[in-house]
Formats: C-alpha cells, structure tokens, sequence
C-alpha cells in the first residue's frame, strides 16, 4: 500500500503540530509533531521532521493493514482506514476493517463514529475527526482499473473540459486564496489531491501546477493517462507587500518587555500599558516568544499603533544553525503574523559573540546566508511579511565580546542579504546631549540603502547617575529630530526581571510622564 500526499495532508490536518514534547495519555508517553512518539520530554523538531515521522508512521501502519483488507480500497478509503489505524491501532480498528471486507462500508462509517470517548469523555475532537473519516470511507466506489491504458472511471453526464487547480499539500492559507482567485475567474477548481485532480472519465482534462510538484507529470502519465499537465500556465501572483508608508516625523516607539512577559501577554506587567497610554506611544516592539494577545491589548490603547516584533532565539554550541533558529521562532512569527504584525526583525545583533557570533557565523557573510534562508522560509508562510536586517550593536571590536559593527556590516552587504530585506535596524546609544546630536545619536546613518526605510529598533542612554527627567527629555529631543528616513525609533526599554537594564528601564520613572508631554519642538 502507498503512502499518497492527500494521507499525509488529511493526518496533519487531523493532529495539528507540535514543536514540543507533550504528555499523552499518561503512563510517561510523550508524543511530538503530528501526533508520533517523542523520544523524551524535553525533545523539540522542526515541521519537515514531523512530517517525515508522520510519513514512517503511515507505512509502518499501511504494511499491517494491507494485509488486513482483502479488496482494494479507493483513494478517499484509503486514507480513512489509515487514519483510524493511525488513532486506533490495527487491533482498535479490527471491527471496521472486519465491516470493510464485508463490503459494509455504510455500516463500517457509522461504527467508526462511536469512538469518540477518551477516559470516559466524549470528545467534540474525536467527533470532528469520526465524522471526516467516515464521509471518505462511505465513498465505496472500487478504485480506478486500469484496462489497455485507458481508464474505467465512469461514465460522467456530459463530457466537458475541465480545469484543476493543484497546490501543494502544504500550501499556505494565503497560496490558497491566490490559487482560488484564478480559478474562480474561470469557474475552474482547486485541491491539493493529485487523484481528486486526474479522475473523471472526460476526453479534456487539464491539471495546473501551483509550486514545486516534483515528479507530478510521470505520477499523472502512470495513473492518469489523458491528463494534460501544465505547470504556472496561469501563475498565482505574489501578492503586493504593503509599502511602508513613509512618515512627517518619526513614531514614537517603545520597546516592551525584555522578558516577553514570560510568554504572556503585556497585561502580566501592567505598568507596561499604563506606560504606553501615558507616554502616548506610536509604536510597539515586542520579542517573538511574548504572547500576540499583547498586539490587540495595544490597539485597545491607540488603534492605529503600529508594531515590530523580534524574532527572539539564544543560540548555543549545541543550538546553532537556522534550523535551529527556525524550530524556536518559525510558530511565534506565524501566530504573530495572523495577528496582524508585518514586520518582524530576524534575530538580534548578530555581531555579538552571546549572539551568535563565532558560535553559528564568523562574519557578516555567513549571518547573511542565514539570514537569507530564514526569511525565505518566513515568506512562503506569511507572504506580506516585511523581513528586516537586524539592528546591529554599534562600534569597534571588542575581543570575545563583539566584533566591530561596520566590517560586519559590509561583509553582509557584498552579499546581497541587505537589499532583499525591507527595511534596516539599526541600534543607537548615547550617554549624553553631544553624543546624542553626535555620531552615536545618528549611528543609523552608517546604514542608508537608498531609501529604504530605517527603524531604530533600539536607542537608549545607558549611563548611570542620569535622572529619569535627563533622559526623558534627551530621549524627546532625540526622536523629534532624527532624519526623514528613519520610520520609527524604540526606546530601551519598557521592564526588564532582576537587575537587568537597571539605568535604562522605564518601569517607576517619570520618562513615560514626561515623554507623553513631548511637543515638536528642535533641538536646543
């Protein structure tokens, strides 16, 4: 028995993912991914590794049962059968395989719905998922025969030419609205089902291949034959990315919380929107991991904020490539992502060694080839995300601590990275006025790319024994004043645990006081 996409596609739609070991069942059993057994509590994967143990599982699955079933099963029973097998094991299912080989289909989908108990409890999950099983195993058509190559389908009613759309089984929602835009201008289909997309007995039909496909005409040729093929004859547009909209002064930014709020929203600290409304904040920065409940929190204060969030990951010896980075961040951007954040910065001043440098990358063209693949992978799940270069921590080299900002930088730029990104971080310090209307204050400056846009997605005055007024009011001063180009400016930082950040928190100072009072005034 083989293993078709539209098995895989219909398990993980069922079972759903998980990155992180979860307790299942009880008795020390840890599953992961789409549902397959972990190897302890503490294992994470990525999605292309769920799947492929979802994939094991089914043919280990798939051998037992072939030997159960004696007739062959159509495409759609197959994938029930495998599906309870999958939920139930082979033993479980006995009485409705038992019931399919008496060619009781009807009776075997209504035996199939009765389990739906866990512990004593019936769960509106294991109905959903009896109810999708038993439409495809009541569907007890023989499969397809094929006779002198031509196809015992069926007679349809009348013959007509028809067009199906396929995309692939893990298209994105947003491939999928694409796709069935074009099709229903022609009134023509959408699956991801290879055999929903070759059966009918019609003397024309035509498959559109929507992505990669490998392999799709030989697969059609062999099980299909008739099938025209076509690859992008009418190709899915990408969608426009929303343009930043360039502003007649630069918004009001704070960064939230150095903590993500513990993977909260911000109302676990409610100083921080309490700081927000008073300081009359434009736009909000937040690390990946805090919860997106936080993006509407913010809009209850100012409806028209507008927001950034870091793709948040502590590289290690052990955890140190882009999968890795993927396997942490990949989930928390999409989640972000359906909240309605666009822009989202990759990683975190990557030319410092707790960050990653001389442990994942050795220069700025090695953090650009991670950089590039990471924000591939984030465009094919959220295709109007606006990938941004991560701001950098500015100066020279420091030995086992940073290396020097700028070298970084133009080792990154030679290859490329920079201006497929959307837009640039850029990080900014400052300890006093001089410094502030200085080279540190405009540091930013040091990254002009024609004119894409600059977000300071960090600037602070770190220096001990200034008072909270000093600073507050060089802070005002400060963003009034930064270049056109610069779209927004974060202040560091709103709360940080511990001692952590001690001269630059907001959190019981008078800065969100006296910055809400700022007006549009220049420079002393």
């Amino acid at each position: 028995m083989e293993i078709h996409n539209q098995d895989i596609a219909f398990l993980i739609a069922l079972e759903g993912y998980s990155q992180k070991a979860y307790a299942d069942g009880g008795g020390g059993r840890y599953s992961i991914g789409y549902g397959t057994r972990a190897k302890d509590a503490q294992e994470i994967i990525s999605i292309e590794e769920a799947e492929k143990r979802l994939r094991d599982a089914l043919e280990h699955f798939a051998q037992g049962l072939e030997q159960k079933l004696v007739f062959e099963p159509t495409p759609e029973q197959q994938t029930a059968l495998l599906s309870l097998v999958y939920n139930l094991g082979l033993v479980g299912a006995k009485q409705i395989i038992d019931l399919c080989n008496s060619g009781q289909f009807t009776k075997a989908a209504e035996h199939a719905k009765e389990y739906v108990y866990s512990n004593g409890n019936k769960l509106t999950a294991l109905v959903r998922r009896r109810d999708s099983e038993a439409r495809l195993l009541s569907r007890s058509r023989s499969r397809p025969v094929v006779v002198d190559n031509e196809m015992n389908r069926g007679e349809p009613r009348t013959q007509y030419a028809r067009v199906v759309h396929l995309v692939e089984q893990n298209a994105s929602i947003d491939t999928w609205v694409q796709v069935a835009r074009e099709a229903y201008e022609a009134r023509s289909s959408v699956t991801a089902s290879y055999d929903d997309a070759g059966i009918g007995d019609l003397d024309d039909r035509t498959v559109i291949l929507h992505g990669k496909h490998e392999g799709a005409e030989d697969w059609f040729r062999d099980h299909y034959p008739g099938v025209k093929v076509v690859r992008d004859q009418i190709p899915a547009p990408n969608p426009e990315k929303p343009s930043i909209e360039p502003t007649s002064h630069s918004l009001w930014g704070l960064h939230g919380s150095a903590d993500g709020c513990w993977g909260n929203s911000s109302e676990a600290i409610p100083a921080i929107p309490a700081m927000v409304k008073e300081a009359k904040i434009d736009a909000f920065k937040i690390l990946s991991i805090e919860s997106p409940d936080t993006i509407e929190q913010m809009r209850r204060i100012n409806p028209d904020m507008h927001f950034v969030v870091r793709a948040m990951w502590q590289p290690s010896a052990e955890n140190n490539t882009v999968d890795d980075f993927l396997q942490v961040t990949y989930q928390d951007v999409k989640k972000h992502y359906q909240a309605g954040v666009r822009m989202f910065e990759i990683h975190n001043e990557p030319n410092l060694h707790i960050e990653g440098h001389d442990i994942c990358w050795r220069n700025g063209g090695e953090f650009a080839a991670f950089l590039r693949r990471a924000a591939n992978e984030f465009r094919r799940a959220c295709p109007e995300i606006q990938i941004g270069w991560p701001g950098l921590s500015p100066g020279h080299a420091i030995e086992n601590v940073r290396a020097a900002s700028m070298p970084f930088w133009q080792q990154a730029v030679a290859t490329g990275v920079v201006d497929e990104c959307d837009w640039i971080g850029a990080h900014c310090y400052f300890t006093n006025y001089d410094e502030m209307r200085g080279d540190a204050g405009h540091y930013y400056r040091n990254y002009l790319r024609n004119d894409k846009p600059i977000l300071i997605t960090e600037f602070s005055n770190p220096k001990e024994g200034i008072s909270a007024d000093e600073k507050g009011n060089q802070y005002v001063l400060y963003v009034n004043n930064l270049d056109p180009i610069v779209h927004s400016a974060y202040a560091f930082i709103a709360s940080a645990s511990g001692n952590s950040f001690p001269h630059e928190v907001w959190t019981g100072s008078q800065i969100p006081y006296i910055v809400g009072k700022r007006n549009n005034g220049s420079d002393r």
